[in-house]
């Protein structure tokens, strides 16, 4: 008899934490984290903004005439273009929503679709400052792409963000927006759009049988009286 309800309690919890694993939110430093995504048509990025700080806590590079990325430097003649990322692949991003508090994060195959849409709908051209949503003349952009090693896609000064990640390049011919940079008044890159959100699940595993059942039982001790009480 004590086999059988160890064999009864042990299929209950297992099913316990199926259902336990499915309603329970992943959490990114003690926060909920969801996962963005542009699947709706009227979903997506539709302006990049030039920020004074980079949500993706990432500043962009300088480079000079000869392509060299350069951090925090200027060399003359100067070139006006400017690179950097844009969103990190699986990178949790903050965001505060009134009083309520969470993450954000983009996979590869969202940020691919996600630059599709943009140039598919036209916004190339939509750059404005720190997300003032007037849209500022002579800052162009040159490219968008998604890091990729094994095509050698992999801009230097960023070596350590994953595969997936988008990146932005923009030549700026407007002078008072380039000063603004040189000067450090804007120092990335930001972007705004409708997005959808799913909550991501959290993953369960066990490192063995008794590392599996005693999570069982924890989990039992939680049920009702009448699960407690199986015979």
């Amino acid at each position: 008899m004590l086999i059988i309800n160890y064999l009864v309690l042990r299929h209950i919890a297992v099913s316990a934490i199926y259902i336990y694993q499915k309603t329970i939110m992943k959490e990114y430093k003690g926060l909920p984290i969801y996962q963005g995504l542009v699947d709706d048509e009227g979903a997506g990025m539709y302006c990049i903004s030039l920020v004074a700080y980079a949500a993706t806590e990432e500043n962009f590079l300088y480079f000079n005439e000869d392509k060299t990325p350069l951090k925090f430097a200027i060399q003359n003649p100067e070139k006006h273009i400017v690179r950097g990322l844009l969103m990190g692949c699986g990178q949790p991003i903050y965001r505060r929503n009134g009083d309520y508090e969470f993450y954000i994060t983009f996979n590869a195959e969202t940020l691919a679709l996600m630059a599709e849409k943009y140039l598919k709908n036209g916004f190339s051209s939509m750059v404005d400052l720190n997300h003032d949503g007037q849209p500022v003349d002579g800052v162009n952009m040159t490219q968008i792409f998604i890091k990729n090693t094994e095509e050698g896609i992999n801009p230097k000064g960023f070596e350590d963000y994953k595969d997936g990640s988008l990146f932005v390049e923009f030549k700026v011919h407007n002078e008072e927006v380039w000063n603004a940079i040189k000067d450090g008044d804007f120092k990335g890159f930001s972007l705004a759009g409708a997005f959808e959100i799913a909550e991501i699940p959290t993953e369960f595993s066990a490192q063995s049988e008794d590392d599996e059942f005693a999570a069982c039982m924890q989990l039992i001790e939680k049920l009702t009286n009448k699960i407690k009480n199986v015979k």
